[in-house]
């Protein structure tokens, strides 16, 4: 062993540089003494205190009092975190807001959308047009126009069907109609029409009575060409004009009650007016006249199916006039001398039809 030792002791040797310096020997290590180590007990208390004050300032850490670089940083990172969420929540309410209008929209935008389209139907008579709509519900308004011209506004009446007559414009030209339904929704129509006529007027047509008759007449400045007439809506009479004329006119026998005329006069371009309205076919009064037993009153038995109105009578050159009665059955006395007489009684009814008869007495 020892000579394994001094042979490790001399490599060892060898490998130390040769500066002059001297080696670190055995003398050089030695035992420190008491006060040059110090207390060994001293250095352990002082280790433990160290970590007592250590963990002591550990625990009193906690959010409100960490070390932060100031306060002014602390109150400026609590007031950005507020800001923020303010602004998330305005975001999340205007979202929300955006998505239940759209979801409402689109529920209004799906629902089917109500009309009531109208079945029209267009007449040319004459250079005349007689529109007619047929609809559920009352229309809200109807126009027209011929091709770009000013547009005119109809009257439309709340019932179906809407019946409506417009002029035809002379020449070739577009009508152009809108119709527009109780919700609002227009319809538009267009027809191309032709009217070579420059007579837009219409005829003139008149109705008069005259006792048991009536009088037709029709006239035109132009020209006129027939009229027709019916009693209640049944078979048509037709009564045509001579070449040229100008007016035509005839007399129609009146029946017992009351009864509906409608007469329909046209011009030569197809112009058209109509006339309708109630009449009363009625008769003239009638009645007999008698002297009483002296002889010396005139006695008038009167009667009307609808009324008599006034008895007139004439005693040569004196008349005597009763009131109005408006009564069917009257009896009227007018005294009368003795003597010869001229006698002339005039029963009126309440339409204003009379019947005279002529006496004489002796």
């Amino acid at each position: 062993m020892n000579q394994i030792l001094g042979n490790n002791n001399q490599n060892k040797n060898q490998n130390i540089p040769n500066n002059n310096q001297p080696l670190l020997g055995d003398d050089m290590f030695r035992p420190l003494n008491s006060n040059e180590f110090g207390d060994p007990n001293s250095g352990l208390e002082n280790f433990r205190q160290s970590i007592k004050d250590d963990q002591n300032q550990f625990d009193g850490l906690n959010y409100n009092n960490f070390p932060t670089t100031n306060s002014k940083t602390k109150l400026i990172n609590n007031t950005n975190i507020t800001t923020a969420a303010k602004v998330f929540a305005i975001i999340i309410i205007v979202l929300g807001v955006i998505f239940i209008a759209d979801g409402a929209y689109m529920a209004y935008a799906n629902q089917p959308k109500k009309e009531d389209v109208p079945e029209v139907h267009i007449e040319q008579i004459g250079t005349k047009l007689t529109i007619t709509a047929y609809t559920k519900l009352p229309l809200k308004a109807m126009s027209y126009r011929w091709d770009n011209e000013e547009v005119i506004n109809l009257v439309v009446s709340p019932l179906s069907p809407v019946k409506q007559e417009i002029r035809l414009g002379v020449g070739n030209k577009m009508l152009k109609l809108t119709i527009t339904d109780y919700y609002g929704n227009e319809t538009h129509y267009h027809k191309q029409y032709i009217n070579n006529y420059e007579d837009v007027t219409d005829p003139v047509m008149e109705i008069s009575q005259l006792n048991d008759k009536l009088i037709l007449k029709a006239s035109d400045d132009k020209g006129i060409a027939y009229l027709t007439y019916c009693w209640n809506d049944g078979e048509i009479v037709k009564v045509e004009a001579n070449e040229n004329e100008y007016e035509l006119s005839t007399e129609v026998e009146l029946e017992q009650g009351e009864k509906t005329i409608e007469c329909i006069a046209y011009d030569l371009a197809g112009n058209q007016c109509k006339y309708r309205r109630k009449v009363k076919a009625i008769n003239k009064p009638e009645f007999n006249v008698s002297l009483d037993e002296d002889n010396m009153q005139l006695i008038i038995a009167a009667k009307d199916a609808e009324g008599v109105k006034q008895v007139v009578v004439k005693i040569d050159d004196q008349e005597y006039k009763s009131e109005e009665m408006n009564q069917k059955e009257v009896t009227v006395k007018v005294p009368i001398s003795s003597g010869r007489h001229s006698v002339e009684v005039t029963v009126t009814s309440i339409y204003d039809l009379s019947e005279t008869k002529r006496y004489s007495t002796s």
